[in-house]
């Protein structure tokens, strides 16, 4: 799925230095234990751009950043798996997997954007690692 402008749909904050804003998170689906499932989100409506002349390379940066996320969502669902089965665990026990899980990923969305470069520095340093991330959890 490519990402287009008309896809950010929030009303640009006009008193922000930035410029542009993306929403990326984690959707947590299960009715029980058993068929829980994470997903990794862009929420169109939480996200936000003023210019899109530099579209391109802005993408590249947050189809980086949700790949992170993407990874991170399937690390969640290898944790749900080892316990999805076992009788003593509960809904909490994937609240604290998913804890965990989050703070690891802020560390590394932290590193990217405290990475003081170029955008395209960012990408060419970071894109490997996460593509390698994503490999881990097929």
């Amino acid at each position: 799925m490519e990402i287009k402008p008309s896809d950010f749909k929030a009303k640009p904050n006009l008193n922000s230095d930035l410029n542009e804003s993306w929403f990326h998170g984690f959707y947590l689906k299960t009715t029980n234990l058993k068929d829980a499932e994470v997903r990794a989100l862009f929420d169109q409506n939480k996200s936000w751009i003023k210019d899109t002349t530099n579209f391109k390379d802005l993408m590249k940066l947050q189809k980086l950043r949700f790949d992170l996320f993407e990874s991170f969502a399937r690390k969640f669902n290898h944790e749900i798996n080892k316990v999805k089965y076992n009788d003593d665990k509960s809904y909490a026990d994937l609240e604290k997997i998913g804890d965990r899980i989050y703070v690891e990923l802020l560390k590394i969305d932290d590193s990217i954007y405290n990475f003081h470069s170029s955008r395209k520095a960012k990408i060419d340093y970071w894109r490997p690692k996460i593509d390698s991330m994503l490999e881990v959890y097929k």
